[in-house]
């Protein structure tokens, strides 16, 4: 019979200020494993097979904690409060204004630079059909200029069908926004085309007819673009 899914917990490293981050493998009948750390929610390896039954680790990531530490890319990280920009750092929620960090050309980029992605969550095992990693944080009303106290789960699960599902919920005691993302950088090709042109023959279909115009610091103008014709049609 097939081995049915687990997840394995072990040490990973310790932090520069001395706390133990710890690893969780979930692991499937097909051999696929996805590990993740308590240190950012990071997904530091994938390893699946492709259709030739060869595993290989299909997203981009770090041989040591320390360099996690040192990372400014949000490398497979959890990115939060607020995932993507906020222009100008300036939050509008019901008449008020709250000033966030701008920590990219002036805005405000996925929770700040001490956001999400470099705290320390608390991660345990729920047993079920599909056994869940679930890690969990709370941020401070205040931190990062956000308003309200956060409580934030996120649940990992891997299924024998090798489908990884992500579950975010968070809950407040005031009025404030929330964006939670799963931050991986993927070549699905694997470590060993690593290199030059290792990305660049993947296909790729979008079935979108448009695409949202951005200024050149990466904020939405509002205007929608005809992709016929141009770098972002990619409907074929």
């Amino acid at each position: 019979m097939p081995m049915p899914e687990s997840i394995e917990k072990s040490t990973y490293g310790v932090t520069r200020d001395g706390q133990t981050i710890e690893r969780f493998r979930l692991r499937n009948h097909h051999s696929t494993t996805i590990d993740i750390i308590t240190y950012g929610g990071i997904i530091t390896s994938w390893q699946c097979a492709d259709r030739h039954g060869r595993h290989d680790n299909i997203v981009l990531g770090y041989d040591t904690l320390a360099q996690y530490e040192d990372c400014e890319i949000y490398m497979g990280c959890i990115a939060g409060r607020y995932a993507n920009r906020i222009a100008g750092g300036k939050l509008l929620i019901d008449g008020r204004t709250y000033q966030l960090e701008r920590n990219d050309h002036g805005h405000h980029l996925h929770g700040g630079a001490g956001g999400f992605h470099k705290r320390v969550w608390q991660g345990w095992i729920e047993d079920g059909k599909t056994p869940t990693l679930v890690l969990g944080l709370q941020s401070a009303d205040g931190e990062g200029g956000y308003p309200g106290n956060l409580d934030v789960l996120v649940r990992f699960s891997l299924d024998n069908n090798n489908a990884l599902s992500i579950e975010y919920t968070a809950t407040t005691d005031r009025a404030t926004v929330v964006n939670l993302t799963s931050h991986s950088y993927f070549n699905l090709r694997g470590h060993q085309y690593a290199g030059e042109n290792g990305v660049l023959d993947h296909q790729l279909q979008l079935n979108a007819q448009q695409v949202l115009e951005v200024d050149s610091t990466a904020i939405p103008t509002g205007t929608l673009i005809d992709v016929a014709d141009g770098s972002f049609d990619f409907r074929q």
